[in-house]
């Protein structure tokens, strides 16, 4: 793909429930090379197509994203807690 100011970049994710696409435009400031992130500031201003457009979309879209796992569960907890300590001790 061209280096040059304007490129479109394009990402594609292939689920069970159909496929997702968005398309960006490529300026002189993106941090990410030829790669397009799932989330991020850098997609609202220079996007082309958002990754979704639909209701219909959604269903694709929780295939992106796994169940928690207890360990992801406990150390949010654990982290909240320790936020919390931290926002009530001042």
């Amino acid at each position: 793909m061209s280096k040059k100011e304007g490129t479109l970049l394009y990402k594609a994710y292939y689920t069970p429930a159909g496929k997702l696409t968005s398309i960006v435009k490529k300026t002189g400031d993106w941090p990410y090379n030829d790669s397009v992130p799932l989330f991020n500031d850098y997609l609202t201003p220079r996007s082309k197509k958002f990754l979704i457009t639909s209701k219909d979309d959604l269903e694709s879209l929780r295939y992106l994203f796994g169940e928690p796992t207890a360990d992801d569960i406990l150390n949010f907890r654990e982290k909240a807690k320790k936020k919390e300590e931290g926002i009530v001790g001042k």
